[in-house]
């Protein structure tokens, strides 16, 4: 009887303690699992943060920014010899100093660099094609520079000899809901370079898109003169 009663016993001792070992197990898990959802949950929030930065606002001063591959996308569709567009875009990169100043819906545009070595390298991977000396290809450059100093609500524009460009375009327009900037004439980088599908056109308007202090502005369209559809797009950094 004793021993019947112990081993009875045994049994719901053995019972008792296997309940207890599993809940503890079970608490550890529950505690594991939500110390890794917590440490997920964080992560994913860190993460976040880290790549979604906050958009800052359009009113201000921008600087020209990555102006290299706006450049390149420019010497693919120029087709120049050789490795001139290459050249062209080395050289531009470091020299073309551009800049966006927003107020409210009011846009300005400025551009200004030191056109010396622009004109020598043009000439020799493009306009030596076309012209027979260096200077008929400055007199034919003389229909840019008129051109510039009788565009619309802008001034400045080469200097006397062209060896310096400082250009300003105002009166361009910002459309917040539309989201949309626009001027009466092509944002203009060099002779062969302004931001415009088809160098006929007017009016432009650019798409503008904001991530964090980068500003780009995209303007997409067909070329008549060459028959073929064509985008660009320029990007600021917010000063």
């Amino acid at each position: 009887m004793f021993k019947s009663f112990f081993k009875k016993y045994s049994i719901c001792i053995a019972f008792l303690l296997l309940f207890f070992l599993v809940g503890c197990a079970q608490k550890n898990v529950e505690k594991t699992t939500k110390e890794s959802s917590s440490a997920s949950v964080s992560k994913v929030e860190k993460t976040t943060q880290e790549t979604s930065p906050t958009p800052v606002s359009l009113d201000g001063t921008w600087k020209v920014h990555n102006i290299r591959e706006t450049l390149e996308r420019f010497a693919i569709y120029q087709n120049f010899k050789e490795d001139g567009g290459l050249k062209l875009v080395n050289l531009l990169s470091s020299l073309i100093n551009a800049e966006l100043t927003i107020n409210g819906t009011d846009v300005q545009y400025h551009i200004a660099y030191d056109n010396t070595e622009v004109l020598k390298l043009d000439y020799e991977v493009s306009g030596s094609y076309n012209y027979d000396s260096f200077d008929e290809y400055i007199q034919h450059l003389q229909m840019t520079k008129d051109y510039l100093s009788k565009l619309p609500n802008s001034s400045g524009g080469y200097n006397e000899d062209m060896t310096a460009v400082d250009l300003t375009m105002n009166g361009g327009v910002l459309d917040p809901n539309k989201g949309t900037i626009s001027f009466e004439r092509a944002l203009w980088l060099t002779p062969n370079f302004f931001l415009i599908p088809d160098p006929a056109g007017t009016s432009p308007i650019y798409e503008y898109t904001l991530d964090g202090d980068i500003l780009t502005l995209k303007i997409s369209g067909y070329d008549k003169w060459e028959e073929n559809n064509k985008y660009y797009f320029i990007q600021f950094k917010k000063e």
